[in-house]
């Protein structure tokens, strides 16, 4: 950084996982100072996980378990598919870079039904517990 007169390479994998987990509540220059402060205080050429701010993760944390959050994100994503194709499961399907009995698979897996927003693009897609109407669609 030259501000500092440092000769700073880059970040350990262990410095930017922590940085990464850390939620910024005060944004990009939250981060800024926490990345000059501890340019400031390196001793060595690449910034070490110690020289930034601890992240401690409890039952409060924002931070999800990955599964949940990777289900979480397949449910939104899927019925965001669903809504900008109308409910379409080929476009759908293809949108999402997946073959249609695996899109319907996905469907069923998270409890959502195309026929929801079928026809209707502006409409939004709406989950249905019933597992029976997925399968008529599917036939």
């Amino acid at each position: 950084m030259k501000r500092s007169n440092k000769d700073v390479k880059g970040f350990t994998p262990a410095a930017l996982h922590r940085l990464m987990i850390n939620p910024w509540p005060g944004n990009v220059r939250e981060l800024e100072n926490a990345v000059e402060k501890a340019v400031v205080m390196s001793q060595q050429e690449m910034l070490t996980p110690d020289l930034f701010p601890s992240v401690s993760v409890s039952a409060e944390s924002p931070l999800k378990p990955l599964t949940e959050a990777k289900e979480e994100f397949e449910r939104t994503y899927l019925k965001n598919v669903l809504h900008l194709t109308g409910g379409n499961i080929s476009r759908a399907a293809q949108f999402a870079g997946r073959y249609r009995a695996d899109f319907y698979k996905m469907l069923r897996k998270y409890g959502l039904h195309p026929s929801t927003t079928k026809g209707r693009p502006d409409a939004a897609a709406d989950e249905l517990e019933d597992e029976e109407h997925l399968a008529e669609a599917e036939r």
